[in-house]
C-alpha cells in the first residue's frame, strides 16, 4: 500500500490506523477481519474497532453473514464523502466560531480600550485570493506589496491583475516589488504600465499592504500551491503595529531594488 495515499487520507480527516485498515481492505477485498489484522499488522481487538469507526462513516460495508466479512467502499464513493464530512465540519466550525466571539465579546469591557486587531489564518488558496482582491479592490491610498516569481505569473491566471490596475486607475499608489523572468515577463509588462514596478531575486515571502491598514502575508507561492489549492501559511491582520513595521520593511527594501526595465523586441 502506499505510504502516500495514507498520509493523503490522514490529511482528509482519518487517523493513520483508520487509513492503513482502509487501503488494506481496498487491496484485500472482501475479507474477514482476522485475516486483515494480520496483514494491517494491528491486534484483533483494534481492528474491529477500527472497522467499526469506518463503517459508521460510510468507508467500511459489513456483511451480514456468520463469520463477518468486510469490504472498502469504492474510492470513487469514499474520497467524496470524506470531502463533504470535511465541508460539513468547517460549516459547523464557522457556527460555533461566530456564537462563541458573540458571547466572547458581550462579557468585554465596552470601554477597556484594547482594539480588536486579529491575525487570521488563511488555509485555502482561494480565501487568500480573494481577500487579496478584496482588500486591492477597497484600496482608497496606497497598496505595497513583495511577491515572487510564481505568483507573480499567477495573477493574471487568477484574475487578480485586473483590481490591481483598477486601483491605479483610482489613483491609488501602487508599488511592487518581485521577481521577474521570462515566463511571467508578459504580466510583469503589462504592470509596469500601471504601477512602479521593481525588482528582487529569491524571494522566499511575500506581503500585501492596503493603506497601511490591513495585511496579507506569509511564505513565497509556488505553482503546487495552485495544484492543491492548500497553503501552508497565509495570514491576514489588521495589527497596526505590525503592519506598521512590515511597511517600513518594504521601504527598506524598495530603495535598495532596481526600477523595472521593459525587455526590448
Amino acid at each position: 500500500m502506499s505510504e502516500e495515499d495514507a498520509v493523503n487520507l490522514v490529511d482528509m480527516g482519518l487517523t493513520l490506523l483508520q487509513a492503513r485498515v482502509y487501503l488494506g481492505l481496498l487491496r484485500l477485498g472482501t475479507t474477514r477481519a482476522p485475516r486483515l489484522a494480520s496483514i494491517v499488522g494491528v491486534v484483533r481487538p483494534e481492528i474491529y474497532r477500527i472497522l467499526r469507526e469506518l463503517s459508521a462513516r460510510g468507508l467500511v460495508h459489513r456483511s451480514l453473514t456468520s463469520p463477518s466479512t468486510y469490504m472498502a467502499a469504492s474510492p470513487n464513493v469514499a474520497v467524496p464523502l470524506l470531502a463533504q464530512q470535511i465541508r460539513e465540519r468547517l460549516a459547523s466550525f464557522e457556527l460555533k466560531s461566530n456564537a462563541l466571539m458573540k458571547s466572547l465579546t458581550s462579557i468585554t469591557p465596552e470601554h477597556s480600550g484594547v482594539m480588536d486587531h486579529r491575525i487570521t489564518l488563511l488555509e485555502a488558496f482561494d480565501r487568500a485570493n480573494q481577500e487579496f482582491k478584496q482588500m486591492v479592490t477597497e484600496a482608497e491610498d496606497e497598496y505595497v506589496g513583495i511577491t515572487g516569481r510564481d505568483a507573480l505569473n499567477q495573477l493574471s491566471n487568477d484574475d487578480l491583475v485586473r483590481p490591481i490596475i483598477s486601483a491605479s486607475r483610482r489613483k491609488v499608489k501602487v508599488r511592487i516589488i518581485t521577481e521577474i523572468d521570462r515566463d511571467n515577463a508578459k504580466v510583469a509588462e503589462q504592470l509596469s504600465r500601471h504601477v512602479e514596478l521593481r525588482t528582487s531575486q529569491n524571494i522566499l515571502f511575500y506581503i500585501d499592504i492596503v493603506d497601511r491598514k490591513k495585511m496579507l502575508f506569509g511564505p513565497a507561492y509556488l505553482q503546487s500551491d495552485q495544484a492543491i489549492k492548500r497553503r501552508e501559511l497565509d495570514l491576514l491582520t489588521t495589527d497596526p503595529r505590525f503592519i506598521a513595521g512590515m511597511h517600513a520593511m518594504f521601504e527598506r527594501i524598495w530603495e535598495t531594488c532596481p526600477k523595472y526595465a521593459k525587455r526590448r523586441r
